[in-house]
């Protein structure tokens, strides 16, 4: 580390080898990480208290590398408890806005100043999100955040 205003980062042998390796199975990645995305979205679709990504048409299309949610009416950290207990791991990749975050506290912003940012960091939980998922472990995450909810 270089102290407050950034980082040396450096790649290692071993990782510099990987990367051309992994370049080449990317599309596929993106491409089934894109099918979990729609089954989530299939078996969620009809969940009002689970807020799904979007995808906007001005946009490129989506890697999925997260698939977060929103639960707004719901205490998310008693969801993320309740799907560990069934096995559901579950991350809050986002949990500090921006604005609250040591980085930027020169700036002076106060919680409040962002409401929405504010709401939606305490309502994300990011659900299982990865290349090799299958349908049935998907559809028994949904099952399980559904249960979560009641």
């Amino acid at each position: 580390p270089t102290g407050d205003k950034g980082c040396k980062c450096s790649t290692s042998t071993l990782q510099a080898a990987i990367i051309p390796v992994r370049r080449e199975h990317l599309p596929l990645w993106n491409e089934r990480r894109h099918h979990v995305a729609a089954w989530y979205r299939e078996n969620l679709q009809d969940s009002p208290a689970v807020v799904l990504p979007q995808e906007m048409p001005w946009c490129g299309r989506h890697v999925y590398r997260l698939f977060v949610v929103r639960l707004p009416a719901h205490d998310r950290d008693a969801v993320a408890k309740r799907l560990l207990e069934a096995g559901v791991q579950t991350v809050v990749h986002y949990p500090i806005p921006i604005h609250l975050q040591k980085a930027y506290a020169e700036l002076g912003y106060k919680a409040g100043a962002f409401p929405n940012a504010e709401k939606a960091a305490q309502s994300i939980l990011s659900l299982p999100m990865f290349p090799e998922m299958t349908r049935q472990q998907c559809d028994y995450v949904c099952e399980q955040l559904r249960a979560a909810l009641k």
